[in-house]
């Protein structure tokens, strides 16, 4: 039998109390067990270190007496007991353990353990034939050098890890900063491109982002973080606004060109009408989902205008020349027509369109042109020049004609001459008989990547920290489990495998935790975890064991399989593989590893994101109106373009190759010269307009070609100038449509200069655009002078408000204009001036301006003046004449009366004949002179005073005095007054327009129904507009309008009257600056309404 320490040689399991008492005694914290592991004796020692009772645990397994704890299965401290017992049980040698965690139940808190570490020795007590009977247990508790140990070198790593993260939260700032200023960078590109470029954001349509070109559209309005309807309500109902919406919600990209949007530049300004070209494109987020839209816009309104104002032009010189009655033409160089007005098929019988393209010979006829033939020669020859002849134009058709030829001068070349042909027959006979006319860019910055320096830095500092870990660990044997308590605690990942086969001797608890419900300590890599065999990470470690050179891994993916129905997991790593050596050779490979699946996670997705906003701002510049390029290099190499830009070079190949190389007609010119400084500089050039020729596919000849770009440079990591952003747009047609409008307002200045009467033009908010040469002639100023004066210095300053106020009303319901006003000459005189405009129209229908002519007719004025006088002493005649006429007519009525009283007939049959005739001639006369006083009383109403007339009260008293006839025409009359209850008006005057108008709804009333009939007063612009409407006999009003309120005019003669009394109404409100319009058919009533301007 083996001795064991401290008990005699002679000592022999016994249980009898007296050596129970020897044992429970011993200093040592020791267990006896059985060879079943069982319980048989504890010492005082133990019992007092495990915190335990003898009565609760002698008799027990010791497993079962001290379980695991299950708070920490990583410490295994049942597993290692177990198989140290079971080794010296089978090979009856003792062992001594490591240090181990072995926690113990606490009395206090069922349920509850509390930590311990230990130093275990496991003795074999041996039998007489040497068989292990029994195993002494004993501890040293070891608990607070190791707790002591472990919180210093946890500080000590502690300390390190700080700096690490430290470290890494300077590295992410610096990325977070790089990746703000490629942010910056593309927002800078945006901000100066030439496009109007805005970002929209949420389902609001916030302005997330507004580029100056796109503000300069709206100067006054607030954009920036305000949903679009309410930075810009106006926008709601017009097409802009769906459409918007729609690419929100369909995320389907949107173009369009020349898209009206009216919109108010300033806040509460008019609307204002802007044409654009636009690509809506939707912005997703992360998850690809619409988060909001981008916008880019270029503004085509000058262009539009200036399109439409060439054909505006081209219809207002056909109207003006067609409105002339001249001959108007233009012949080319050929002597062929390419234009003639409406006048020429008065004289020629044949429609102006038919005569384009045919010689004037053929259309004038040979003897015509044989006499004008020379001069058409000196006007091709550049000569202007005037002339009269006598045109046999054809037999019996012969004209005395004045003509003008005026040749077409284009870059010192004559191309043709206007011809202005005047019929002077008229006064060629007098003459023998007396004598004988109007694209950006955006650009995109590229993707940045940044430097994995700091994970080869941290590597480095890996390797030294775990080679010094491991060296310490040598050096320090027996002290290697604090360390194993440190590795507990730190959140790197640590493990000890050794031998060949990499069996795991120590894992931590960071390490364990990776791998929940998995066996590790104890067991191979292959066994352990057989993903590593697959995945080449037991290769490398093979590698590291045979050849003891360490290996660096960095952010590796390691793809973990999962229970049954989960997805298998990916945990990235980056870690080191380390031999270390025992005795001086090879025992196996430490691990020391961070888990940096969140890192490596979040750096993908944000590289993600970061390539999907690449892609979807060089989508969005591969769809934009504009032609986009990149040219990387000082060779300006072509690294991308989009479709609008190759569409600029048809038939060229741009990928790829140095933009010199495609366009070798812009070396050595300004745009080469551009593009160098901007390389050399980074300086953003902006160019409008510039002529560039280009060569066209299969022409040797080059075009001039228009275009605006803007050139910025692009800026690598290093914020070095790698290369060129190129927005750029073609605005040729704009060019030419440009001089397309010069070309036609020349000619129809040409035309209305020869016009003998005064011609003008204005603007739609009504500032003067031309007046011809009569015009100036009149004024006597220069076009410069008058465009800048305007009407104002030459029209009475008593008159200016009206003339403004009748023009500008016309602008603004695109009406015929008509004024008679006097107007200042060149001498200082007043003269009277009838002007008469009419609108001009785009095509689109769009308002281009108004052009009128005016002509002199101050004579006219006068003799109607004196016409007036004329009238007026008329009047003033009929009103005494039928005042004195009044009292002989009333006495010859009463002599009448009296002889019919005093006298009669002889014959009765006569007296019934005549009688009657005399009382009706003598009413009848009565009547007539009745309505002449009354007539001749209402050309005193401009100085009757005026007050304010209550309308209820006067349609009262006017339906009382017109009771009989109410009667008798079964009449309702209703009135509604609420717009308006009072006018200011001559009281009596008042009262003769309704009595008048009502009378006559009661008179005129259909006697097949009862009448009805309605007085009211409305507001129209202001002013009061009275209305009496009825369901009488009605009359055609387009037939009989115009003589309805002529003097003694009657429609309907089955009833009594003079006809005097439209007339007198209509000489009342006329009188009083108004205006009475009706409206009426037989058998539907009439409806008038008189207008009392500011009444």
């Amino acid at each position: 039998m083996t001795a064991c320490p401290g008990l005699p040689a002679s000592f022999r399991v016994s249980s009898t109390a007296s050596l129970l008492s020897v044992f429970n005694a011993l200093p040592d914290a020791t267990l006896l067990l059985t060879a079943e592991l069982r319980i048989e004796a504890a010492s005082d020692t133990y019992l007092a270190a495990t915190l335990a009772r003898r009565e609760a645990i002698v008799g027990r397994l010791i497993f079962e007496a001290f379980p695991d704890n299950p708070a920490t299965p990583e410490a295994r401290a049942v597993h290692n007991l177990r198989t140290s017992l079971e080794q010296v049980l089978a090979t009856g040698q003792p062992h001594t353990m490591a240090r181990q965690r072995y926690d113990v139940p606490d009395p206090a808190r069922p349920g509850q353990f509390v930590a311990r570490y230990w130093l275990p020795r496991n003795t074999p007590v041996l039998d007489g034939q040497g068989r292990v009977s029994h195993l002494l247990h004993t501890v040293t508790d070891v608990t607070p050098s190791a707790e002591s140990e472990a919180r210093q070198q946890l500080r000590q790593l502690n300390r390190e890890l700080e700096s690490r993260v430290q470290e890494r939260t300077h590295a992410l700032e610096q990325a977070r900063q790089e990746a703000g200023r490629q942010r910056q960078r593309l927002e800078n590109l945006l901000l100066q491109a030439p496009a109007a470029i805005c970002i929209f954001s949420g389902p609001e349509l916030v302005y997330e982002l507004v580029n100056p070109v796109y503000q300069q559209l709206f100067p006054g309005r607030r954009l920036l973080g305000y949903p679009v309807l309410e930075a810009l309500p106006e926008v709601l109902n017009q097409p802009i606004w769906h459409t918007l919406r729609q690419v929100y919600h369909t995320g389907q990209a949107h173009t369009e060109s020349e898209v009206l949007v009216q919109v108010a530049p300033h806040e509460g300004s008019p609307l204002q009408d802007f044409y654009f070209n636009y690509l809506f494109q939707s912005r997703t987020d992360e998850n690809g989902h619409v988060d909001g839209v981008v916008v880019f816009a270029f503004d085509i309104t000058q262009q539009v205008r200036a399109q439409r104002a060439s054909a505006a032009a081209a219809h207002q010189l056909r109207l003006l020349t067609d409105a002339l009655p001249v001959l108007i033409g233009y012949l080319d160089q050929q002597e062929r027509y390419q234009f003639a007005n409406h006048a020429y098929q008065a004289w020629f019988d044949q429609e102006p369109e038919t005569l384009l393209g045919r010689p004037v010979r053929e259309v004038i006829g040979e003897q015509a042109y044989a006499g004008v033939q020379h001069y058409i020669k000196r006007a091709l020859a550049g000569e202007q020049l005037s002339f009269t002849a006598c045109m046999p134009y054809r037999e019996g058709f012969t004209k005395h004609i004045r003509t003008s030829y005026v040749p077409d001068i284009q870059g010192q070349q004559v191309v043709g001459f206007y011809t202005l042909v005047s019929d002077v027959t008229q006064e060629v006979l007098a003459r023998e008989q007396v004598q004988g006319l109007n694209d950006e860019l955006a650009a995109i910055n590229e993707e940045l990547e940044a430097s994995n320096e700091e994970l080869r830095l941290q590597h480095t500092e890996l390797e030294q920290t775990q080679q010094a870990l491991l060296e310490e660990a040598q050096r320090r044997a027996q002290e290697r489990e604090t360390f194993y308590q440190v590795f507990e605690q730190t959140p790197a990942l640590i493990a000890l495998l050794r031998d060949e086969e990499h069996r795991f001797e120590y894992v931590n608890q960071a390490y364990q935790e990776l791998f929940p419900g998995r066996q590790l300590v104890g067991l191979t890599l292959a066994e352990a975890l057989p993903e590593t065999v697959e995945q080449g990470f037991q290769a490398l470690m093979d590698k590291v064991y045979q050849t003891g050179e360490t290996f660096y891994g960095n952010e590796l993916l390691l793809r973990m399989e999962q229970p049954a129905g989960q997805q298998p997991r990916d945990i990235y790593f980056t870690f080191t593989y380390q031999a270390y050596r025992e005795k001086g050779a090879l025992a196996g490979v430490s691990i020391f590893a961070f888990e940096v699946t969140g890192q490596v996670q979040a750096r993908q997705q944000h590289e993600v994101e970061r390539e999907m906003e690449r892609q979807r701002l060089l989508s969005l510049f591969a769809e934009a109106p504009a032609g986009i390029c990149i040219l990387a290099g000082p060779e300006l190499v072509y690294e991308f373009v989009n479709l609008a830009y190759q569409l600029l070079l048809p038939g060229r190949e741009l990928p790829g190759r140095s933009i010199f190389a495609v366009l070798p007609e812009i070396r050595g010119t300004s745009v080469e010269a551009i593009m160098r400084n901007v390389y050399a500089s980074g300086q953003t050039h902006e160019e409008q307009d510039l002529l560039i020729p280009l060569k066209q596919p299969g022409d040797d000849g080059l075009e001039n070609r228009y275009f605006s770009f803007v050139c910025q440079a692009r800026r690598n990591e290093q914020e070095q100038i790698d290369g060129l952003l190129v927005f750029v747009f073609e605005v040729t047609a704009q060019i030419q449509v440009t001089e397309a409008l010069r070309e036609s307002e020349a000619r129809f200045r040409i035309m209305a200069d020869a016009a003998p009467n005064q011609v003008w033009a204005v603007n739609p908010d009504a500032t003067i655009r031309y007046a011809n040469q009569a015009f100036l002639d009149f004024v006597g100023v220069s076009l410069e002078e008058y465009t800048a004066t305007g009407w104002a210095y030459f029209v009475p300053p008593e008159e200016l408000k009206q003339a403004q106020y009748t023009l500008e009303t016309a602008i603004r319901t695109r009406s015929l204009y008509m004024l008679e006003h006097r107007m200042r000459r060149h001498d200082g005189q007043y003269r009277w001036l009838l002007a008469q405009g009419a609108p001009s129209f785009y095509p689109n229908g769009e308002l281009y301006g108004y052009v009128g002519s005016a002509i002199d007719i101050t004579e006219l004025k006068q003799t109607n003046q004196q016409l007036t006088r004329t009238n007026q002493d008329l009047d003033n005649f009929v009103y005494a004449a039928s005042h004195d006429l009044k009292q002989p007519v009333n006495n010859l009525t009463g002599l009448f009366e009296e002889v019919c009283r005093s006298s009669t007939f002889a014959d009765p049959a006569e007296e019934q004949l005549l009688v009657p005739l005399v009382h009706e001639a003598l009413q009848q006369l009565s009547s007539t002179i009745d309505d002449l006083a009354a007539l001749g009383q209402a050309q005193q109403t401009r100085v009757m005073p005026t007050e304010l007339v209550s309308l209820a009260d006067l349609m009262e008293e006017v339906v009382n005095t017109l009771e009989p006839q109410v009667r008798a025409a079964r009449a309702r009359i209703t009135t509604d007054f609420t717009s308006r209850p009072a006018l200011s008006f001559a009281r009596a005057n008042l009262r003769t327009i309704l009595l008048n108008l009502v009378g006559n709804s009661l008179k005129y009333a259909d006697p097949t129904r009862p009448a009805r009939i309605h007085v009211s007063v409305w507001v129209e612009l202001g002013q009061p507009v009275l209305i009496v409407e009825d369901n009488g006999l009605g009359f055609d009003a387009v037939r009989h309008g115009a003589e309805l309120f002529h003097l003694f005019q009657r429609l309907h003669t089955h009833t009594a009257g003079t006809g005097v009394g439209l007339y007198l109404v209509h000489r009342i409100v006329q009188a009083n600056g108004g205006t009475i319009e009706v409206d009426s058919q037989p058998g539907e009533g009439a409806t008038f309404r008189i207008r009392f301007g500011a009444a």
